[in-house]
């Protein structure tokens, strides 16, 4: 473990506990998972015992996949501070404690035994690891626990286009070298958006006399898009367009996987991402292709 890996864990344990404790953040995320059977048959993960690689401390995925039936499941992260909240989120979920396994380990290195379990998932860690051959290590650590038979999620990130080929990058960058902008995102919260949103109402019925819904504009941006913002800045590296669907098919294809597919579901937001999430969504709208290049980057496949 480097100081590249404990110093992202620390950055994302932050957002994570963020995002725990406000009701319509935590409620979007664990929306997400809802109808999510990660490209599997609903029926498929009953009595499997599956693993989390890079957990972290909300649980939206472990409890989906123990409400699809999983019999026990694991989850690894950097670190033990996040282990007691997990644990407490979990048994609130509805998992009991012969349910569930949570402990500290690695996705370059994970504490279990090759051919382990039945369903290993690797939700948006890779693209954070310090360069390229660390991905693929990790990719084939996933791969080792996996278990004949069964079948390996992975999750990358959006790929290329404007948004993430160019403005994230850049903001990125800015963030790094600017004290300013960087003590704005460390400590961005509504409160400092409301306030923003108040002098942009106010100052444009003082000038124009225009009234804008002061209070429609404030529901545009709340925790949820605060930790959105920091989630896509903060991270010291990422990868996501360097991990293109033509190089995690590779990876897959490298681990001897077979019926390897690429997922897609519609994530249903309640801030101003709203209004870009069907861009998200359908990748081949002309609009989508110029913002979002090859999209979401999300995979499954089965193991020989």
């Amino acid at each position: 473990m480097t100081d590249h890996h404990v110093a992202t864990r620390n950055i994302y344990q932050k957002q994570h506990e963020r995002i725990s404790s406000d009701h319509d953040a935590a409620g979007r995320i664990f929306g997400m998972y809802e109808a999510n059977t990660f490209g599997m048959p609903r029926d498929w993960f009953a009595g499997k015992e599956v693993i989390d690689v890079g957990c972290g401390n909300i649980g939206a995925l472990m409890a989906r996949l123990h409400a699809l039936g999983a019999a026990k499941c694991y989850g690894i992260d950097i670190g033990s501070d996040w282990i007691q909240p997990l644990q407490a989120i979990l048994l609130k979920n509805g998992l009991g404690p012969d349910e569930f396994e949570i402990k500290p380990g690695s996705v370059l290195e994970i504490p279990y035994d090759d051919k382990r379990f039945e369903f290993t998932a690797i939700n948006g860690v890779l693209i954070h690891l310090a360069n390229m051959d660390e991905i693929a290590k990790g990719f084939m650590e996933g791969a080792r626990v996996t278990k004949a038979g069964g079948a390996l999620y992975t999750s990358w990130g959006p790929c290329g286009g404007l948004m993430q080929g160019v403005i994230f990058p850049a903001i990125r960058g800015y963030y790094r070298t600017n004290p300013d902008f960087r003590a704005f995102i460390d400590n961005i919260d509504p409160a400092c958006l409301q306030k923003t949103i108040d002098k942009i109402v106010d100052d444009t019925a003082r000038y124009t006399g225009e009234k804008l819904d002061r209070e429609f504009l404030r529901s545009l941006f709340g925790m949820d898009f605060c930790v959105f913002l920091q989630n896509f800045i903060q991270a010291p590296t990422w990868y996501s367009n360097e991990c293109t669907p033509a190089f995690v098919e590779s990876l897959y294809a490298c681990a001897g996987f077979t019926n390897v597919r690429r997922l897609s579901s519609f994530v249903r937001r309640s801030d101003i991402r709203k209004f870009f999430a069907p861009l998200h969504y359908d990748r081949d709208f002309t609009v989508s292709k110029i913002l979002y290049g090859e999209g979401y980057v999300q995979y499954v496949g089965e193991k020989m």
